[in-house]
Order: structure tokens, then C-alpha cells, then sequence
């Protein structure tokens, strides 16, 4: 969605809830998130997926949710619910937006390293790099291709699918037996 429409969109709501699982999509895509629900004098509900929610949560700009707790996300809501939204929050993040991502303060170690400059240490090679990131998602979709809810809608695949190809709705295309 073009960021232009947005303001229009949530002119009623009172607060953003950015939900987040890890990876990339938390770290880059809640920080838009969460700068556009400050500038538009939002209150933001966040995972704690992005360095800038945990940031702004420390700060009392924002209300926390650890990254995947459910209980935590209906809990806080429930009681937000009751509560009631604390009507300053919005404010206090406009403020520390302002003091702590202003570009000036944000640059000061890159200048300081302008002044100065050293080469990096050697990291790690990105082959090897790149090798445990590709063993962690194997290992990650193994365990999603063992898991309970894996094999039940297997099962339930290939008991429609026929049904399905019969009507023209879905190719002819089973999932292969799990070993």
C-alpha cells in the first residue's frame, strides 16, 4: 500500500499493533511501521522483533510484546482494553524520535570514524556465513515438514485434491508420502 493512503486509513485508530516474527521483514519493516504510527501520533503495541521497538519500548514510547508469546499479546490487549491507552505515549515517542534518531546524533560514529578511519577486523568468510544460514533453514523446514500440523494437512491435501481436480479447481498433484 502507498504510504500516501495510509494516513487516511487508520484517521480513526488510536493505536498500531506490529505484530513481528524474526527475520528481516521485523527488523526492516517494523521500523516504517513504527516511525509512520509516531508521526502520525499513534500509539504503537509491538513485538520486540526490531532494535527500534525495543528501543522505543525501554523509552516508555511504545508497549512491548515479546516476539511470539501469545499469552503476553492477549494479555497486554485485554488489559489495554480495559485500561484504556495512555494518551501521553504518543507524545513521549514524537519526543524521543526527535532526540534519539535525529541524523546528526545517528552520524556522530560514523563521523568520528571519517576523522580517523581503521580497516575492519576480519569476520567471518560469508561462505561459511552464508553455509550456517543455509543449514538453519534446512533444520527449520524439517522441523515444519515433521510437525503434527504438517502431516494432518498432507493428509487433508491429498483426500480433497481429487476432488478438486474432478471440478477443474486444483491440478492432480498429491504430496508425496512423509518417511
Amino acid at each position: 500500500m502507498a504510504h500516501g493512503k495510509l494516513p487516511n486509513l487508520v484517521s480513526g485508530a488510536d493505536a498500531l499493533l506490529n505484530l513481528d516474527l524474526p527475520g528481516p521483514e521485523a527488523i526492516l519493516g517494523s521500523r516504517t511501521r513504527l516511525l509512520m504510527a509516531t508521526q502520525l501520533g499513534l500509539t504503537s503495541v509491538t513485538s520486540t522483533g526490531s532494535e527500534l521497538a525495543r528501543d522505543m519500548a525501554d523509552a516508555g514510547a511504545a508497549i512491548a510484546i515479546p516476539t511470539g508469546d501469545a499469552r503476553a499479546m492477549a494479555n497486554t490487549l485485554q488489559r489495554l482494553f480495559l485500561e484504556g491507552l495512555d494518551v501521553s505515549m504518543p507524545r513521549r515517542a514524537q519526543d524521543w524520535m526527535r532526540a534519539s534518531l535525529d541524523p546528526t546524533r545517528l552520524l556522530q560514529p560514523m563521523l568520528h570514524w571519517v576523522s580517523s578511519p581503521t580497516r575492519s577486523p576480519q569476520g567471518i568468510h560469508y561462505q561459511v556465513s552464508m553455509a550456517r544460514q543455509l543449514e538453519h533453514c534446512r533444520a527449520q523446514l524439517r522441523a515444519i515438514h515433521g510437525s503434527p500440523t504438517w502431516r494432518a494437512l498432507a493428509r487433508l491435501h491429498r483426500a480433497i485434491s481429487p476432488l478438486l481436480a474432478a471440478r477443474g479447481l486444483f491440478p492432480d498433484k498429491t504430496i508425496p508420502e512423509q518417511e
